[in-house]
């Protein structure tokens, strides 16, 4: 049997929109200035609608402060994916196989379409607007801990 890291993933259309920004924010006294400010970054997504012409995947990023204070952010993307005419007729009978596949190369999907970028550039417009300081997170997938 194939190794599912060998197979390739071949789409048509990729189309990504910004689905959804939220900003909470939170009251609270900052710390003294040798207290650190941690900035928490996490990433995830959800894979829906998974059919033999393609899927749906929804990208969310959080970006927190530690301790908890002045705002929460969540920031999430719909990336639909559409399959190649290979793709699909490769997969047309073997719905399983191409759901193992597409949940091994999500991530690597995510990445392919700059979205993470994007969402990282969006909260660093979104933080610059209280106080002028912007907080820059990395454009790179951060798995959650």
């Amino acid at each position: 049997m194939e190794n599912v890291n060998e197979k390739t993933l071949f789409f048509k259309s990729i189309n990504v929109d910004l689905k959804k920004v939220n900003y909470d924010k939170i009251d609270g006294i900052l710390p003294g200035i040798n207290e650190p400010i941690k900035v928490i970054t996490k990433d995830s997504y959800e894979i829906t609608d998974l059919t033999s012409s393609g899927f749906t995947l929804l990208y969310q990023r959080l970006v927190e402060l530690e301790p908890k204070l002045l705002f929460n952010i969540t920031v999430t993307y719909e990336i639909r994916y559409e399959f190649s005419k290979e793709t699909k007729n490769e997969y047309k009978d073997k719905i399983g196989e191409l759901s193992e596949l597409v949940n091994a190369k999500a991530e690597k999907a995510i990445n392919m379409t700059g979205v993470v970028s994007r969402a990282s550039t969006l909260i660093s417009s979104i933080t610059m607007q209280n106080n002028g300081n912007a907080i820059v997170t990395q454009p790179n997938f951060s798995k959650a801990k």
